[in-house]
């Protein structure tokens, strides 16, 4: 994998989380 593929799984990661706190 590349960086650029880690850091936007990061990105989606991070939106799920910020979706399924509120």
């Amino acid at each position: 994998m590349s960086v650029i593929d880690v850091t936007k799984i990061k990105c989606l990661i991070a939106i799920i989380i910020t979706i399924d706190y509120y």
